[in-house]
């Protein structure tokens, strides 16, 4: 019974130092944010989705200083290659699509038209 309360306390540890540390999965997998932004449509939002599957909104059009800027649409992500697609919703009508790689802590990606 010994064993099993100090496996599941090294587990409980390990769980602990990987929601603190925030860059390192147990499978050796290391993540970036992506931060998405638009300076050319202030007047429309713009829908961004990741891998088909993950979607945030920027509300307005700004040059941020660094990730997470406010409206921007913020992604955290494990390295390697992705795919986004983006839509602004309103008269205009623009789309994006591409790949992108995150390598790093940070990646600022500006939508340009």
């Amino acid at each position: 019974m010994k064993k099993k309360l100090v496996l599941l306390s090294g587990v409980a540890t390990l769980a602990l130092f990987l929601a603190v540390t925030g860059c390192r999965k147990s499978d050796n997998l290391y993540f970036g944010t992506v931060s998405f932004w638009n300076i050319d449509i202030p007047d429309e939002d713009i829908v961004v989705t990741v891998d088909g599957r993950y979607t945030e909104t920027i509300t307005a059009a700004i040059n941020p200083a660094y990730c997470n800027d406010y409206n921007t649409a913020n992604f955290y992500l494990p390295e390697g290659y992705h795919s986004y697609y983006a839509e602004s919703v309103g008269r205009r009508h623009v789309i994006w699509s591409n790949d992108f790689l995150v390598s790093g802590d940070c990646k600022l990606l500006e939508l340009y038209r």
